[in-house]
């Protein structure tokens, strides 16, 4: 196999002659995160609940996120995590208890519009106490 060297859709911009200009939000751009809980009710923690726990800004590119939950719901509870209509986290089940569960489905993607996140829970079986959602969306901006 040969060894291949390349660069980068930016760093191809910045190395030509002349110069192109790379989008502030690709290089050298500020990371910012959305960070909310929740704690349930124990009537809340039932199938098809819908949490929004924040808004992220147009133009802002999706870098990745988590979720935590200090009690596991049980059966097959499946959180997904959207931004506005985009998924970035397919929905499935957080099975660990105080565990921090990374994801980053459409990764880069750039919002065109001012965008809430949502968490949508499905097929839950009530764990019997409040159980806490926390959740983490990092994005970059210029």
């Amino acid at each position: 196999m040969a060894v291949v060297n390349v660069n980068g859709v930016s760093y191809t911009n910045y190395a030509a002659d002349p110069k192109k200009m790379v989008d502030s939000s690709s290089w050298h751009g500020r990371v910012r995160a959305v960070y909310d809980s929740y704690t349930f009710s124990a009537a809340e923690a039932d199938a098809t609940s819908t949490v929004k726990m924040g808004r992220i800004p147009t133009g802002a590119r999706f870098l990745s996120g988590y979720l935590m939950t200090d009690v596991v719901f049980g059966g097959t509870a499946a959180w997904k995590v959207e931004i506005g209509s985009t998924e970035v986290r397919a929905a499935a089940i957080l099975n660990t208890v105080n565990t921090i569960t990374w994801f980053g489905k459409n990764t880069g993607t750039e919002l065109t519009t001012e965008s809430d996140v949502t968490l949508t829970l499905s097929a839950a079986s009530t764990p019997g106490t409040t159980p806490k959602l926390t959740c983490v969306i990092l994005y970059l901006v210029d």
